[in-house]
């Protein structure tokens, strides 16, 4: 069973990806959102198995994905986690498609402690550009082009969708950052990054916090984590509390 706060946190972040792409539509088994300028950034390319589409086998999502994905690099799946659909879960499991799922963290409790959040500025996204980049060197995928189409995806969205970019600046730089994506009573904190200079020092702290104390009005606040990272820790002190998975497999092609 899928609460109906999981069901409204995704479909959320789902409405900001797609800002992020070329264009969406619709399949038998759910929709889909490709983004071929940017074919190396999963969030841009993926094709989404909503209810509807759990009982579907694997081989129909695989052939939907061939159609829909034709000429990308990856085959990038998709659904929420849920007993419903734990068998097609399986299936790409066993198929040996990779399995990189995202956590849906939302705020429900007040933070452990409380910190100044004076070092944390709003600042405007040509600011962000060089942080985006330093961040991002020590991730696995990180090759120059693939770190320029995460890059460029970002800012994409950032110019269609209301985005408030907060940072700690040092030496006149940005060294620590999130955006957030807000749209009416719901809002997304996104992209939490500090460059490995300077980490553990507490600026991500300071500008999650900054970013609740911002949509404290909010009725629905979350965001999407890493479940096999360190973040998901930080997160739960400062009031987030983990409410799902998405399950996300995907096939590299050869070549």
């Amino acid at each position: 069973m899928i609460t109906d706060e999981l069901a409204e946190a995704v479909r959320y972040a789902r409405r900001i990806e797609a800002e992020g792409g070329d264009d969406k539509g619709t399949w038998v088994g759910g929709e889909w959102f490709r983004a071929r300028s940017l074919p190396q950034v999963y969030d841009a390319n993926h094709v989404v198995v909503l209810e509807p589409g759990f009982t579907m086998s694997v081989e129909e999502v695989s052939a939907g994905a061939d159609e829909i994905q034709a000429g990308l690099p990856n085959r990038i799946v998709e659904f929420v986690a849920c007993a419903e659909s734990d068998e097609l879960a399986a299936a790409f499991r066993l198929l040996g498609w990779l399995e990189e799922p995202l956590g849906v963290m939302v705020r429900h409790r007040q933070p452990d402690r409380r910190v100044h959040t004076s070092s944390v500025r709003v600042v405007d996204a040509i600011s962000m550009g060089p942080a985006r980049a330093a961040s991002l060197t020590d991730e696995a995928w990180a090759t120059p082009d693939a770190v320029a189409q995460v890059r460029e995806k970002q800012e994409r969205v950032a110019r269609r969708v209301p985005t408030t970019h907060l940072a700690v600046i040092a030496d006149g730089m940005v060294v620590s950052y999130c955006e957030v994506y807000r749209i009416d009573d719901i809002a997304q904190i996104e992209s939490v990054a500090t460059v490995p200079e300077h980490r553990r020092r507490g600026h991500a702290r300071a500008v999650v916090t900054r970013a609740l104390e911002l949509t404290a009005d909010c009725r629905l606040v979350f965001l999407c984590m890493d479940p096999d990272d360190w973040p998901q820790q930080l997160y739960a002190r400062l009031g987030l509390d983990d409410i799902g998975r998405i399950a996300r497999f995907r096939k590299a092609l050869p070549g």
